[in-house]
């Protein structure tokens, strides 16, 4: 399987879907809004999360600490979660209250996720007069000196069977934690939340190529693993077919072009489309095809699978 890389990882629309599906027992008394405007100021929160009764429990660690309106900034693997960065997550907290005329401050909670406990930060906050307590593995209260509740939360601290959607938003998971998270994709039954872990599936197989790459060669539970990667190898199958047709076209062009109208373009033309069948089948077994499907989707004959071959 080879999945093409971005120059940049998009880790925040899967740690959105990854949030949704950490609390899809409570998915009917919560709202989530991603990337909310705190006022009128180019300032953007990761996501808020609405209680939409105050009375409703959280049957989730990492809401023990929600208030009605929930803020949560989110630092990607490699991103810094310093004392300055803190204070803006707090001073977004208060421009958004001001946005919500009819709220209470206490009616706010601050939460901060990212992949490893923040050492350097949490040595500042103490320094400053803040208390924090670790509450829950790997989620950290901050009191002392807020007037609304702040947690800090390291996801590779979390409990692996607990938070395993947020466990997952890592460029190291261990062969154990995604066969762990096939089973658990496996069972979702809500479209929406298969869409979740869809988008989830996209940054884990980017972030874990090799690993992923290695369990296909392996067959590691590949069946399970191929439908949910589909949309992927459509895309790279789709991808690389339009690309052999393009070659194959220009070719027969140039062929035609150069050997004459009439018997330039038969010829040319029947050895683009042979060239064509040939890369469509190389892909295809780059890709981690069957010899058997590649030849079928090329539709090219024995003789050709043999040069094809030769090409892989």
């Amino acid at each position: 399987m080879n999945i093409t890389k971005e120059s940049r990882m998009q880790w925040h629309p899967a740690f959105f879907a990854a949030l949704n599906l950490e609390f899809a027992k409570n998915k009917d008394d919560l709202e989530f809004l991603q990337e909310q405007s705190v006022n009128e100021l180019p300032l953007r929160i990761d996501a808020l999360i609405i209680k939409k009764k105050q009375n409703h429990k959280i049957r989730n660690e990492i809401g023990d600490n929600f208030r009605w309106y929930n803020l949560v900034e989110y630092k990607s693997p490699g991103d810094e979660l310093s004392f300055n960065t803190f204070l803006k997550g707090v001073a977004e907290v208060y421009l958004y209250k001001v946005t919500q005329e009819k709220t209470y401050i206490d009616s706010y909670s601050l939460s901060f996720i990212r992949a490893r406990k923040p050492v350097a930060l949490f040595k500042v906050l103490n320094r400053y007069g803040f208390v924090i307590v670790e509450k829950f593995a790997g989620i950290y209260h901050v009191s002392g000196r807020n007037i609304f509740p702040i947690q800090i939360i390291a996801t590779n601290r979390l409990n692996k069977n607990e938070h395993i959607w947020l466990n997952s938003l890592t460029k190291s998971l261990s062969l154990g934690q995604v066969k762990e998270l096939l089973c658990t994709t496996n069972e979702l039954q809500d479209m929406k939340q298969k869409q979740y872990a869809e988008s989830v599936w996209e940054i884990v197989a980017k972030g874990n190529e090799d690993l992923i790459e290695k369990m296909m060669e392996e067959n590691i539970m590949c069946q399970a693993l191929m439908e949910i990667m589909k949309p992927k190898f459509d895309a790279a199958v789709a991808e690389a077919v339009a690309e052999a047709v393009d070659v194959a076209v220009a070719e027969v062009k140039e062929s035609a072009f150069n050997d004459g109208f009439n018997d330039g373009f038969n010829d040319g033309f029947n050895d683009g489309v042979a060239d064509k069948g040939i890369k469509v089948f190389a892909n295809m077994i780059k890709r981690g095809f069957s010899k058997e499907d590649a030849q079928e989707m090329a539709e090219i004959s024995d003789e050709l699978v043999e040069k094809a071959l030769a090409m892989c």
